[in-house]
């Protein structure tokens, strides 16, 4: 199995004036690139956090197989209505061929934290799926509609975070009495926590 993002998404939950805002900090616009980025960062560690998409974004799950229980998870939702939520679903047949998995087959369900996709009464997987690496390929939009439609805890959590990074731009900070502190590791190293590769031995 894996997953991976296809399309990222074209803009942030929180705007740069907002972020500002919250901050009390008005007049020059000389610093705007750094809220930019610091937005940015904020919600890649959001959504890390959670395992949950913020903004419309694309995904792809590769799966070797249909699950046991004949019900497939789908990762990072919740799913998104900016598209179709799922815009391809296809899979391997025992030629190598590959095949549009029929709509009639299954029912995509949003309404679970993890969204799912099941069965529709009275149905079966097609019987030609290769059962080999990668063979179901699975295409899906996740994340709320719009920045209005984000959840204002999570809004917030993000000025949140980019206040901290506005205010803190060094892995350590001089602290009473002059002590030099670092920071905490989620602070600073957990930026890497998405990119950490991870490896079973």
């Amino acid at each position: 199995m894996s997953l991976s993002r296809i399309t990222d998404p074209t803009s942030n939950c929180v705007k740069v004036v907002e972020a500002k805002e919250f901050l009390r900090i008005r007049g020059s616009t000389a610093e705007d690139y750094l809220f930019r980025s610091f937005i940015k960062i904020s919600e890649d560690y959001a959504e890390n956090y959670m395992k949950r998409s913020i903004m419309p974004q694309q995904w792809r799950l590769k799966l070797d197989a249909i699950p046991a229980d004949d019900v497939i998870e789908l990762p990072r939702g919740p799913l998104s209505t900016v598209s179709t939520a799922v815009s391809n679903f296809s899979y391997y047949d025992s030629t190598n061929a590959t095949n549009a998995m029929p709509t009639t087959a299954y029912t995509v369900d949003s309404a679970d934290t993890i969204p799912r996709i099941y069965l529709t009464y009275d149905s079966s997987w097609p019987s030609a799926i290769r059962n080999y690496k990668d063979s179901i390929n699975i295409e899906y939009w996740t994340g709320y509609k719009n920045a209005v439609s984000v959840p204002e805890d999570i809004k917030t959590w993000v000025k949140l975070r980019v206040g901290a990074y506005y205010e803190n731009r060094e892995a350590f900070m001089v602290g009473s009495g002059n002590f030099i502190t670092e920071l905490p590791r989620s602070f600073v190293d957990g930026l890497l926590d998405n990119h950490a590769v991870m490896r079973v031995t």
